[in-house]
């Protein structure tokens, strides 16, 4: 019927562009009320009443994972700039690893590099079963930690044992070379990028490790440490600047570390090892 028919029925309407937003017509019906479904409390002997599934799996499978470096103790090497030739830390530096002792976090697995000053230095810090000798001018005994290989030193080849003047007057291209290019090893020993690669293996093998790690190890392996927490091309490796005795601290979990920006294990003159 017509608009201006006689019927009783709604006028018709032509249909417009907004009718498909119309609401449906139960639009306003009162709903029925929703019948609560009952779940059974989770079980087990590690559950705990309420708490959800995803919860319990995080806590049994995502751990948090903390890694302190502490880097040697300063030697006759150090203080010269010369690529390490296997000496021991001296006497100063070994009265500082002694002072240094109480302030490392106890309970932890030691890790060192094979460097006989990284050794020497976790056992005048108290760390191991190898405790310093008595006197502060005599050597520590050698500790046997646990050694990795991906945190040993790194290789320099032919000059080891040369102090970084020596090779720059000798081959001053090459250590050029050496400086900015990461893939590089004019020395014939290992570059830093093949550096960086090992220590990123370590860590992440240890991202899932609970509980503490102290690792007593040169300063090329907090470097490389760094540069991978903080995802930086390996071309930071050298801006990065490690004194002796100093402590670098990350945390993580699932191979995501956070880094705690280095501090001395005692306090800051710990560093002045290095004047």
């Amino acid at each position: 019927m017509t608009r201006s028919g006689k019927s009783g029925g709604r006028p018709h309407r032509p249909p417009t562009a907004t009718d498909h937003l119309r609401l449906p017509a139960t639009f306003g019906h009162r709903p029925r009320p929703l019948t609560p479904v009952h779940r059974p409390p989770t079980t087990g002997a590690t559950s705990r009443p309420g708490t959800p599934r995803i919860c319990k799996h995080l806590e049994e499978h995502h751990v948090t994972s903390r890694v302190t470096f502490v880097s040697p103790a300063v030697n006759a090497s150090l203080r010269q700039a010369r690529f390490d030739d296997g000496g021991s830390i001296d006497a100063g530096g070994a009265a500082r690893a002694r002072a240094a002792a109480g302030a490392l976090p106890a309970g932890a697995r030691v890790v060192t590099s094979s460097t006989v000053r990284c050794r020497e230095t976790a056992a005048a810090l108290g760390l191991g079963a190898a405790r310093p000798a008595g006197s502060a001018t005599e050597p520590v005994e050698p500790l046997e930690p646990v050694e990795p290989l991906e945190l040993a030193g790194l290789d320099v080849g032919r000059w080891r044992g040369l102090t970084l003047a020596e090779v720059g007057a000798a081959e001053p291209e090459a250590v050029a070379r050496w400086l900015t290019d990461p893939g590089s090893a004019p020395h014939g020993g290992e570059s830093v990028l093949d550096l960086c690669a090992r220590v990123s293996r370590w860590l992440e093998s240890s991202s899932g490790a609970d509980g503490r790690t102290l690792a007593v190890v040169e300063p090329e392996i907090v470097r490389a440490a760094v540069v991978h927490v903080l995802g930086a091309p390996a071309t930071a490796f050298w801006r990065l600047d490690v004194p002796p005795l100093t402590a670098t601290s990350i945390s993580g979990r699932d191979g995501r570390w956070n880094l705690r920006l280095g501090h001395p294990p005692d306090s800051a003159e710990a560093s002045s090892g290095a004047s």
